[in-house]
């Protein structure tokens, strides 16, 4: 008895590698959508990079944007905190607290992981810590 996930069971789950497929299979190939606007040209190449590799279901694909939108998002306030530093310097009170954008980075990495592992893709997801 083999123990592979039927190919048909794979597409239903988003699961689907293209490039893993057994020769002659009968498979639904769902091509290979162009990347939604507004994406970062990271968020882009993350899309191409996921479709090119695994056949997504329509409910995949929404999870992959929200990804991606959230990868860009992640950078943004990496920058902002790049740029301004980690701390932040309060004129009313006269204290230097942490910077708020920290919370925003810290709350989009994991979301981020969470919708990553919700594709259930078999890689690793790309490093969401730095450039």
């Amino acid at each position: 008895m083999s123990h592979r996930k039927a190919e048909k069971l794979k597409i239903l789950q988003g699961t689907f590698r293209q490039d893993r497929a057994r020769a002659g299979g009968e498979t639904q190939n769902l091509g290979s959508p162009n990347p939604p606007r507004g994406l970062t040209k990271e968020g882009r190449d993350l899309w191409r990079m996921v479709c090119g590799g695994w056949c997504m279901d329509p409910a995949g694909l929404v999870v992959l944007r929200q990804v991606c939108e959230c990868l860009g998002r992640l950078r943004e306030a990496q920058g902002i905190l790049e740029a301004e530093g980690l701390t932040v310097f309060n004129e009313k009170t006269g204290m230097t607290l942490a910077n708020p954008m920290l919370k925003i980075e810290k709350d989009t990495r994991e979301i981020f992981i969470k919708l990553w592992r919700l594709l259930a893709l078999d890689i690793e997801a790309p490093p969401a810590g730095g450039k």
